[in-house]
């Protein structure tokens, strides 16, 4: 028997005596949930276990779904909603009853990853970590229904089905057939007013106050309800632009309510009244965004109105409640307000710098202690958005598989937390894996200095003079983890290094450039074009509006080669722009 292969009892007696047991006619993610403890169990014990369907009940059996034993029939599953589940020892059985969705894939994985000890890290990367015997007992019980019934994580590293499966997102990015717990059944688009109305939607905004809009509206939605009647979530919201109606009518609503959201609720409120009657299940969502992010003094939402909250305008350096951070303060008063009034709350989060999304955006710690205040703020979806548009970049995998462990459970402790991290790491870098948990150390103790924003230059986020008087240390870090890497995680550790070198790079530049001699020019020179290089062959984005800069020189350094974040303006007023405020 191979050294790998680990001995496993369930109630005290050897896995080889056990079938997995499905219903007659099981749903498509109850079959998956078998068939990944049958691949598990085998690749963890070296015993191929037969998978059936109905059948003769025998003493050892795992059984997945209430329906695959009559005596389970009746067990009460509401409580687990969609995604819950609860795995039990009963007498020699192990027993999965689980929500009507994805609850029994959910409750494999579980299995797989807490009691066989294995990891979903990344795509391509799953690691046993489990050691010795598996003694299942036979007063096994673990129970889960998760906080946030919506769970999505904006990185292109997890947008493959799969893997998003075993880390527990259950977003609509990835097209989740049957056999993965199937689509959110949602409608509708985020800023989508031009899709209503013939206006430019990234310079003008409808009035909500026109009962002709509204009917216009009305009438739409009406005609994608006839084509999919059964929707339970419909989105429309604000266009992505502050130019919000000023009219008179608009105007008087939105004094009288303290708030722009208060022609936007009244607005969804009368497109929930169109609709309550005959599509009873529905629910509206509206963005809380930029100048709709405060709550009204008069109008509540519908019961089935969901508040989308975006954290935009927050400091990342600080946690929501930290109360030296004056926007996140502010930030805070909002939720709060939000939550007196409406009955189901989203967050739209940020995760990543949007003026340079591969650059050190150092919250780590912060966002294991803001999705804990979510889920104690009574906040039901999480959406964190990072870098939507290219894969990897900073440390995208990393802080994807953890945002998955905290939307999974925001309740776990910062020990558990961080040996999580530690272990994805080890996994994903190599040996030299603590080098670069230094790296990060030191950034989230250099920008916490700092009051910061999601669009902030990286000298504001981190300062030039603390990159300077820890350069030794940081350049030791990267050196010694590439040394001690090979393969794959050599590869890995020189992708996640392009964020420092795109630091050092523009540190460099007067000695190596200004200063220096022709040869010394010619080499930066070459640095820089490495440098774009690696980030054209890895497809990492420089940020939102485009792909790569268009200012590339590279004469200059490269934090000069990127422009300010303003959407449909000209390269001159790019340019102008930046020149306010130039910090290289």
């Amino acid at each position: 028997m191979s050294e790998n292969i680990r001995k496993m009892t369930i109630a005290g007696n050897d896995i080889s005596k056990y079938t997995i047991v499905l219903a007659k006619e099981p749903r498509p993610v109850e079959e998956t949930a078998a068939g990944e403890l049958h691949t598990y169990i085998e690749k963890t014990c070296g015993v191929c276990l037969p998978v059936v369907k109905g059948g003769a009940e025998t003493d050892f059996e795992i059984v997945v779904g209430k329906n695959a034993r009559e005596k389970y029939a009746d067990t009460d599953v509401a409580e687990l909603e969609e995604d819950g589940y609860r795995i039990f020892a009963d007498g020699k059985k192990l027993v999965i009853v689980a929500g009507e969705k994805r609850g029994a894939m959910y409750a494999a994985y579980d299995f797989i990853e807490y009691v066989l000890g294995w990891k979903f890290y990344a795509e391509n990367l799953e690691v046993m970590r489990g050691k010795g015997d598996i003694v299942v007992p036979a007063d096994y019980e673990r129970k889960h229904v998760p906080v946030f019934e919506y769970r999505e994580i904006d990185f292109v590293c997890v947008r493959e089905r799969h893997i998003a499966a075993k880390m527990r997102i259950n977003g609509n990015y990835r097209h989740f057939g049957e056999e993965l717990g199937g689509e959110l059944n949602w409608g509708g688009e985020i800023h989508s007013f031009g899709n209503y109305f013939p206006i430019d939607e990234r310079t003008e905004q409808p009035c909500l106050s026109d009962p002709k809009n509204i009917q216009i509206v009305i009438d739409k939605i009406a005609k994608r309800l006839e084509e999919n009647p059964d929707l339970y979530l419909f989105e429309i919201s604000q266009n992505d632009n502050q130019n919000y109606c000023q009219c008179e009518r608009c105007r008087k609503i939105d004094e009288e309510e303290g708030s722009h959201a208060g022609t936007m609720i009244r607005f969804i409120n009368a497109l929930s009244d169109a609709f309550k009657d005959k599509y009873p299940k529905l629910h509206f969502q509206t963005f809380a965004y930029q100048y709709t992010r405060k709550p009204p003094k008069i109008t509540k939402p519908r019961d089935n109105v969901i508040i989308k909250l975006c954290p935009m305008e927050c400091d990342p350096s600080h946690a929501l409640f930290d109360p030296d951070s004056p926007p996140n303060r502010d930030f805070c008063s909002d939720l709060t307000g939000w939550n007196e009034i409406a009955k189901k709350i989203y967050i739209w989060d940020y995760v990543a710098n949007y003026a340079y999304f591969f650059a050190p955006f150092p919250n780590l710690e912060v966002q294991r202690a803001n999705v804990k205040f979510y889920a104690d703020n009574h906040v039901r979806g999480l959406y964190p958005e990072g870098n939507y548009i290219s894969p990897s970049g900073e440390f995208a995998e990393l802080r994807s598989y953890l945002l998955a462990k905290l939307m999974w459970n925001p309740y776990i402790s910062k020990e558990e937390y961080y040996a999580e991290m530690e272990g994805f790491m080890e996994a994903y870098y190599g040996k030299g894996y603590k080098y670069i948990i230094d790296f990060i150390n030191f950034t989230q103790e250099a920008s916490a200095k700092n009051i910061n924003n999601m669009w902030s230059h990286p000298f504001e986020m981190i300062s030039r003079e603390d990159y300077i008087a820890n350069r030794e240390r940081l350049d030791k870090d990267w050196d010694e983890a590439e040394k001690a890497a090979q393969g794959v995680q050599l590869e890995n550790v020189k992708r996640s290094r392009l964020q420092y070198t795109l630091i050092t790079l523009t540190l460099d530049y007067d000695e190596r450039y200004t200063n220096g001699d022709d040869l010394s020019k010619k080499k930066y020179m070459i640095d820089n074009i490495l440098f774009y290089n690696a980030l054209v062959k890895q497809d990492i984005a420089w940020r939102e509006d485009f792909m790569f800069p268009y200012d590339l020189n590279y004469h200059k350094p490269p934090l000069k080669w990127s422009l300010p974040h303003t959407y449909g303006a000209t390269a001159e007023q790019f340019m102008e722009g930046w020149k306010e405020r130039d910090l290289v």
